[in-house]
């Protein structure tokens, strides 16, 4: 059926609202059919194979709405695979709320980063390499600032 340009305006402001709106639609749509949240990086995978089977829409999306509400898509989907990680592995390590939220939002803000920069290179295919180094550091250096966080805590 068709819409009116009036019932239109009622719901969203102008197209890029829209567009902000099938985004964050989506995002929980992503969810509910391919993360489980069991593994974190089986996950991550799923996610880039989404965006990548549905590049026209983010790529459409990278050209005509402001990189802010994109990266916040990409971070709303992220987030919580990270913060998962964090919980499942270093939770019980008493590291303090204000050091778990740096360490889980630094983790977030750079995978999405990583995420934009395939966006802006025309997301020509799924990027395992990236990915694959992101998972071989992700752990690493995880552990490291999770014990470091807890050497602090201790000192203080």
């Amino acid at each position: 059926s068709e819409v009116s340009r009036k019932t239109f305006y009622y719901h969203f402001k102008d197209v890029y609202d829209l567009m902000e709106w099938t985004l964050t639609d989506d995002a929980a749509g992503v969810f509910q059919e391919h993360i489980d949240l069991k593994n974190w990086q089986n996950d991550l995978m799923e996610v880039a194979k989404y965006f990548y089977e549905n590049r026209s829409l983010v790529l459409n999306a990278y050209h005509s709405i402001s990189r802010d509400v994109l990266e916040e898509y990409i971070r709303k989907i992220i987030f919580p695979l990270v913060d998962l990680y964090f919980q499942e592995n270093y939770a019980g390590n008493s590291i303090p709320q204000q050091d778990r939220q740096f360490i889980v939002d630094l983790y977030t803000f750079g995978i999405a980063g990583y995420f934009l920069r395939w966006i802006n290179s025309g997301m020509k295919n799924i990027p395992y390499d990236m990915m694959n180094q992101l998972f071989r550091f992700f752990t690493g250096t995880m552990e490291g600032m999770a014990q470091h966080s807890k050497l602090e805590s201790s000192h203080t």
